[in-house]
């Protein structure tokens, strides 16, 4: 009978039928007994109690399921007439605060649209306050524009002097005279010339570096005509330098004029004229003059038999006026020169922030 029990058990181990399994082990645990097979016995008996132990684990776990199941259902059923029972009182209640409610929504209604109205005349306040603040600046911009324009005048003025329009004149009459005319009508070109660029440019805010080198050539092609020929300048523009930038117009002349007035005028020979235009290390133009003249020493000296340059006063106006709420500010650094303690010239760096078009 063992051995059949064993081939049985064999059969229902693969099915996982869990109390047959129980059944056989307790016989074949019986048959060992009988056959006094101690080892064998033992073995079938405790199969015999871990799988059943196992069969009432998983009854009692399948009974509580089913306890489960059935609180579950019963729960459900019980809220949903709870909720039915709810519902009709929420129902009952809603009758009742609809009408107050309506009263609130009411209330409601009027403070939003007290508030709407309150906001939009604060709004409108503000909007008025801006307005005002808005045509101040517009006013304070007018008034900036008007003197940036006085400003252009004077520094035009300033660049068409009468003493430079004068002597020009008298050194062309000169030449005519003398009966150089070719010389005459070629000065007399570049003197129209000149002019004609000062008026073109005095309607500009900014020309290109070309423009503004090309017509300090014509100015001191003129200049050497009042000098007689005594004094050189030289005119240079770095290779890194683009000739299309733009700088504020009229801007370096009234310097280089100053330079020719106060530095070199007192000057009897070897007069020295020097302008370059580089780029420096933080990005700006700088536009470097420098003359070999008396030194602003000399010229301090001759305060009280003569008024301070007109063209210094209306650029230095303007610089102000050109800086006015600006990050890149231009700038202007003037140096005296000497040599063995005696003055040597005059050295002025103008610090040019690019207008890129």
């Amino acid at each position: 009978a063992s051995e059949f029990y064993n081939l049985a058990l064999k059969i229902f181990v693969n099915t996982k039928n869990t109390s047959i399994q129980v059944d056989l082990n307790q016989k074949l645990f019986i048959s060992y007994s009988i056959l006094n097979l101690r080892d064998s016995a033992k073995i079938a008996n405790i199969r015999y109690n871990t799988l059943k132990d196992s069969l009432k684990i998983k009854e009692r776990e399948l009974a509580i399921t089913e306890m489960k199941t059935k609180y579950e259902t019963e729960k459900i059923e019980a809220d949903k007439n709870t909720a039915e029972a709810e519902n009709k009182l929420v129902k009952a209640n809603n009758r009742i605060k609809n009408f107050w409610l309506l009263g609130v929504i009411g209330l409601l209604l009027t403070i939003v649209a007290i508030g709407f109205l309150h906001a939009k005349k604060i709004n409108l306040q503000k909007k008025a306050a801006i307005t005002l603040v808005e045509l101040n600046e517009a006013q304070k911009q007018l008034a900036l524009e008007k003197q940036y324009r006085e400003s252009e005048l004077k520094a035009l003025k300033a660049q068409m002097n009468p003493h430079f329009i004068f002597n020009s004149l008298n050194a062309i009459q000169e030449y005519v005279l003398s009966n150089k005319r070719n010389e005459a009508s070629t000065y007399l070109q570049k003197f129209a010339s000149l002019i004609r660029s000062y008026l073109d440019f005095s309607e500009v805010g900014a020309i290109n570096i070309r423009e503004e080198f090309e017509t300090l050539s014509k100015y001191l092609e003129l200049e050497k005509l009042r000098f007689e020929d005594t004094f050189n300048y030289t005119i240079s523009i770095a290779s890194d330098v683009s000739r299309l930038w733009q700088i504020p117009t009229m801007l370096i002349q009234p310097f280089v004029e100053n330079a020719l007035i106060h530095g070199l005028l007192h000057k009897k020979e070897n007069r020295e004229l020097d302008i370059s235009m580089i780029l420096s290390s933080d990005g700006n133009l700088q536009c470097i003059i420098q003359d070999n003249g008396v030194g602003r020493r000399y010229t301090e000296d001759l305060k009280n038999k003569f008024h301070a340059s007109f063209a210094t006063k209306a650029t230095v106006s303007r610089l102000d006026l050109l800086n006015f709420r600006r990050d890149e500010k231009i700038g202007v650094q003037i140096t005296d020169l000497y040599d063995n303690n005696k003055a040597s010239g005059t050295k002025v760096i103008l610090s040019i922030p690019i207008i890129k078009k």
